[in-house]
């Protein structure tokens, strides 16, 4: 008998779950600005990849330029930086933040798109992984 494949869904261990975005940011520090791009968002915080990581704890002015609505403005800190972040990239490093203020539009709106994106992640799977159907073929008797 012929073993099947596994299929090891890794379970999200952050309590809130992040989305793949490929959204510009500007990174607005004490003494000046740089640019980025945020690859993925939560409520609470975001991955960015900058050519100019900001320090490890370092407060900061985010503003991430999601599609088709004014930037979202967010106060932030950065939890962990790491250069290198991909070598063959404009962007090299990575940059872990931390949202810490958001005002309530912006935080209902990225909830609102997370949890969309979410669901939308959830019915593409449920898709891929469903067993298929037997297909019944009808056909007509002529002359019946």
């Amino acid at each position: 008998m012929k073993k099947l494949a596994t299929v090891s869904i890794q379970k999200e261990r952050r309590r809130h779950p992040r989305v793949r975005i490929d959204w510009p940011v500007v990174i607005q520090r004490k003494d000046r600005a740089t640019v980025g791009v945020a690859t993925d968002v939560s409520a609470t915080g975001a991955l960015i990849r900058t050519d100019k990581p900001p320090l490890p704890q370092e407060r900061l002015q985010l503003y991430i330029l999601a599609p088709e609505r004014e930037a979202i403005k967010v106060k932030s800190a950065v939890s962990w930086s790491q250069v290198d972040f991909c070598q063959n990239d404009c962007y090299p490093s990575g940059v872990g933040i931390r949202f810490i203020g958001v005002s309530k539009p912006d935080r209902e709106f990225l909830t609102s798109w997370i949890k969309s994106q979410l669901e939308a992640i959830t019915n593409e799977t449920l898709l891929a992984v469903r067993t298929p159907k037997l297909a019944l073929t009808f056909c007509s008797i002529q002359g019946a």
